[in-house]
């Protein structure tokens, strides 16, 4: 089965991911977390979560996304981090890992950029009706606000699209709040 988890940032993504990695492990059962090249923010060779919850992970580049298979094919749990960050190259991979291997594979990331516009890699799994999907929610960051949060703020002027961040980058903002931060 495949699942992709998506949401703004601070929804608790990877957290979940990492929980879902450590139930496994500690069943005994076997397991890869796989995070894009890019992603070097907290560790090289790890997927950290905001608060510091940490496993090991392989790195993967953009030039080995289409051989994906040769990396999993002993695994029978594979979760993606940050699969915003991953080519659209990675998606026929997905579904061959889940039948060839039986394997459940479990995929995190965002689906809007701060620009407000899907990530495609996001958008093409989010549109796969074989795909579970789970909607990760966040408060929004605007004060004394309590909606959810629908996208995540830019908070400098870099109009790059594909820019690792956390707190110091962005903020989980809903519609209205979006334009006052």
């Amino acid at each position: 089965m495949a699942y992709l988890f998506h949401g703004t940032m601070f929804a608790r993504k990877t957290k979940t991911l990492i929980d879902y990695y450590n139930e496994c492990y500690h069943a005994g059962e076997s397991v890869i977390a796989l995070k894009p090249a890019i992603d070097n923010r907290y560790s090289t060779d790890e997927i950290v979560s905001h608060d510091g919850e940490r496993i090991p992970a392989t790195v993967i580049s953009k030039d080995q996304e289409r051989n994906l298979l040769d990396i999993v094919m002993n695994y029978s749990n594979i979760f993606i981090d940050e699969i915003q960050f991953f080519s659209q190259d990675i998606i026929k991979p997905i579904f061959q890992m889940e039948k060839a291997f039986n394997a459940t594979v479990m995929c995190f990331g965002l689906d809007f950029d701060f620009k407000k516009n899907w990530f495609e890699t996001t958008k093409e799994l989010y549109m796969n009706p074989s795909i579970r999907k789970f909607h990760m929610r966040s408060r929004c960051a605007g004060e004394d606000c309590v909606n959810e949060a629908t996208y995540s703020k830019k908070l400098d002027d870099s109009e790059e699209v594909f820019d690792v961040g956390g707190k110091d980058k962005y903020l989980p903002c809903c519609q209205f709040c979006w334009g006052l931060l």
